[in-house]
């Protein structure tokens, strides 16, 4: 293989009818994906003439691919081990890639591997995982819980009663706003290899920004000077140019091409730095932590390659808090250079994660407009204008899967509707109306082309949790109280208006919040969707997002209509929460008695309830510890729930089986 290849193979949406792998190269290639069988008879193969619709450049140096192979005979055997091999083409000649050389095949095997569960049986889960997850001595010694997959599949890959089905990422697969210096300066450094330019980014009075130019650890007062309206606490090193997201994104895949962060102190020094004494301390805390991630990387590449992935976004692929609020949302629009970086985010997240999930759900204008900005060097103001448009205002983030039970995943940071009139700053609804028609629809074709029994049970993926953990949601809910007390209060109105920055203190509470049920309306209409307009009876919640880990069981209930639920979470992969966080969840590992909700849609009243289970071989309700998720099913209804933290004895969840209501 003469190709440099950067990222991948990793292999993204499956279904009977088509099998979707992603990969990124170096320069241009033809390439072409080949399904196998067991005998290593071919099953399907792409077509190269479609390999224009099937590869964007997005940079000099970077070429990413979609391949998606089809079957000679309509569909693809179910529970039965496949495997897969790309073929490069030049001129009369194919040679097909070593991926066994490459290290991405587990035993014997000369290929990388996957499977189509008839029902599923395993499913992997997980979301947040930030490279430097420093948080105090002890906690460097926490590995990267995606690696546990690696492990588990090397185990059982020829398995497949116990090998996972599909992985399920909830979001925060990077963060772009807190990023470890170290790695910052690595990606920096890659960024303009990759795109093969220095990318300058726009300011409002015409002229323009090279981020080459910021000193290290100087990023978060830049977007200040420039009112952005970006609000991470942590953003000294923020990722601003698509080509910094695509470099983050090609390292924490797997860093195929071995990039290695400065871990030398000196080296990092001469980079110029904005505060070298605060740096140095910065260098320091984060080094053991980086290093444990980088080398754990060989194993994410691996894994990633032999089974199905599916993403979601949550606020750190573009930045903390991103669309907390309709104030935030508005303000950074409204910033020439804020709505750059955010396009150059999701650009980002559709070529790396989102393209995958269902290649269906960005049409040719979607595509042509990031493409044609990435590819003429980003100079041109109407191809700018273009491209910002259409990644602010895509609307088809979320999917759904075909599998059994189905899974559907929702777009809970896109689609926000600003609620309580004029109070700008108070927590949005996650989903507008449009949103949970698009839900709707889904649905809709779900049963149709699968014919789905009415006791259904389907998975949900939301960033973050529906149902979330009592003593949080407590806490939650009186923020909300009180910030909806402070802006509605004469003397803080006028002297958020003194110092020019209107909402800046119930901002700042919102900003603290992020949880389904943060909105009571938006939190009863979701669930009201489900249970009255879907007919829903029962369903599974996987949710990220707040760093800590639980399993509960939870029921909605709205005039005659009822759907009981169970809400698993797995957070974080890989960043541990603070120990103010630890102090909260102790209160939940005391929590008994369920915790309920209550109010009125329209002139009917609703009740929720949710009580959290304990783990059988834990003792515990709540964890904080860094883990990997592992739903087990019978008969397509969850059975076990259990959390991969590298113990030998993990957290363990026996579910109880909901039976249908009448």
């Amino acid at each position: 293989m003469t190709t440099t290849l950067l990222a991948g193979p990793i292999v993204r949406r499956v279904t009977k009818n088509r099998v979707c792998v992603w990969l990124a190269t170096s320069r241009p290639v033809i390439l072409k994906l080949e399904i196998l069988n067991e005998d290593r008879q071919i099953l399907a193969f792409s077509n190269p003439a479609d390999l224009a619709s099937q590869s964007v450049a997005a940079g000099k140096n970077l070429h990413i691919y979609l391949l998606q192979a089809r079957p000679i005979n309509n569909t693809f055997p179910a529970d039965r081990l496949l495997s897969y091999r790309i073929v490069e083409s030049e001129g009369d000649t194919e040679q097909n890639w070593d991926l066994r050389a490459l290290e991405l095949t587990y035993g014997d095997d000369e290929y990388p591997t996957f499977f189509i569960p008839g029902q599923l049986s395993q499913a992997l889960y997980g979301s947040c995982r930030k490279p430097h997850h420093y948080r105090k001595p002890r906690d460097a010694e926490h590995p990267d819980a995606l690696g546990f997959a690696d492990n588990l599949l090397n185990q059982h890959h020829r398995d497949l009663r116990q090998r996972p089905g599909v992985l399920l990422l909830g979001g925060d697969q990077i963060y772009a706003d807190d990023v470890g210096i170290s790695l910052f300066a690595m990606l920096r450094q890659e960024a303009a290899q990759l795109t093969g330019q220095s990318e300058l980014l726009p300011l409002s009075d015409g002229t323009t920004l090279d981020p080459t130019e910021i000193s290290i650890g100087n990023r978060k007062s830049v977007l200040k000077k420039y009112n952005t309206g970006f609000t991470s606490d942590l953003s000294y090193n923020h990722l601003l140019s698509f080509g910094e997201f695509a470099a983050m994104y090609l390292y924490v895949f797997g860093n195929h091409d071995g990039w290695q962060p400065v871990l030398d102190w000196d080296t990092l020094k001469s980079l110029g730095l904005d505060n070298e004494e605060k740096a140095r301390d910065i260098f320091n805390h984060e080094r053991e932590s980086l290093q444990r991630f980088h080398d754990s990387l060989p194993k994410i590449r691996r894994l990633l390659a032999n089974i199905s992935t599916y993403m979601i976004f949550d606020d750190h692929e573009v930045t903390d808090d991103w669309n907390i609020t309709g104030a935030w949302h508005e303000k950074v629009r409204d910033s020439v250079l804020g709505r750059r970086i955010v396009g150059n985010a999701l650009a980002a997240y559709w070529l790396f994660q989102g393209w995958g999930n269902d290649p269906d759900n960005f049409d040719k204008d979607f595509i042509y407009s990031i493409s044609k900005h990435l590819s003429n060097g980003q100079n041109r103001a109407d191809d700018a204008d273009r491209f910002d448009l259409f990644t602010w205002k895509h609307r088809h983030w979320g999917f759904s899967v075909p599998t059994n039970p189905p899974i559907i995943a929702i777009d809970c940071r896109t689609q926000r509707q600003p609620d309580r009139g004029d109070h700008d700053h108070y927590p949005p609804r996650l989903m507008d109306r449009y949103a949970l028609d698009w839900l709707r629809v889904e649905w809709i074709k779900l049963k149709a082309d699968l014919n789905l029994a009415p006791d259904v049970c389907p998975i949900i993926m939301t960033a973050v949790p529906v149902m979330g953990f009592t003593s949080v949601a407590s806490a939650k809910q009186l923020a909300v109280w009180l910030a909806g007390l402070l802006e509605g209060w004469q003397p803080i109105y006028l002297f958020e208006k003194l110092l020019k920055k209107e909402g800046a203190i119930t901002g700042w509470i919102v900003a603290k919040l992020d949880i389904e049920a943060s909105n009571k309306d938006g939190y009863a209409a979701f669930l009201s969707t489900l249970a009255d307009a879907m007919d829903i009876r029962r369903c599974v919640f996987l949710s990220g997002d707040v760093h800590h880990s639980f399993a509960a069981t939870g029921w909605f209930k709205l005039s005659d209509k009822r759907l009981d639920c169970y809400q698993f979470t797995s957070s974080a992969l890989c960043n541990k929460l603070h120990d103010q966080g630890e102090k909260l969840l102790e209160i939940g590992n005391k929590q008994t008695k369920p915790f309920s909700r209550r109010g009125f849609i329209k002139w009917s009243y609703w009740r929720s309830e949710m009580k959290l289970l304990v783990a059988q071989n834990r003792a515990c309700r709540v964890t904080a510890q860094c883990n990997l998720g592992l739903i087990t099913f019978r008969d397509n209804i969850p059975e076990k729930n259990a959390l991969l933290t590298g113990d030998a004895t993990p957290p363990i969840y026996v579910l109880p089986k909901i039976p249908l209501s009448d």
